[in-house]
């Protein structure tokens, strides 16, 4: 018997991401950031919270061989110019983290995107994702 075509299996990190889904969490992290600015909530209650956190996922962000910890994170949360100069995986880890660990509380008390979307590094994901050229085939 074949393994079903719809599957919750995680992709590896060996597994490319396609360019169409580099541009769509980008736009995800857009629409997120746009909402965070037009409504005077927290982040985590807004639904495009939600479908950056699925989208992270669908769009191969999210890898089951990866071990997720707060070092994927919190250097990039203290200091999110490092992001300006992550590799691909280390952006990717830094998303995943995001993603998997959403209700985990930082210093502040605040979840890790919203501290993400406070200090610029999830603008700096979306705007690499988008113009890294090294990340992208000819």
């Amino acid at each position: 018997m074949s393994s079903p075509p719809i599957h919750r299996n995680g992709i590896s990190q060996r597994t490319a991401v396609r360019a169409e889904q580099a541009d769509f969490l980008a736009l995800l992290i857009d629409e997120l950031l746009d909402a965070a600015r037009r409504h005077d909530t927290a982040p985590d209650e807004l639904p495009e919270h939600r479908r950056f956190v699925e989208g992270a996922r669908a769009c191969g962000f999210v890898c089951r061989d990866v071990a997720t910890y707060g070092k994927h994170l919190d250097p990039y949360l203290e200091r999110p110019e490092l992001l300006g100069q992550a590799s691909f995986h280390e952006v990717r880890r830094f998303v995943q983290a995001l993603a998997v660990s959403p209700q985990r509380l930082d210093r502040d008390g605040g979840s890790p995107i919203a501290a993400a979307i406070g200090n610029g590094a999830l603008h700096c994901v979306a705007r690499r994702l988008r113009e890294e050229r090294r990340w992208r085939e000819c």
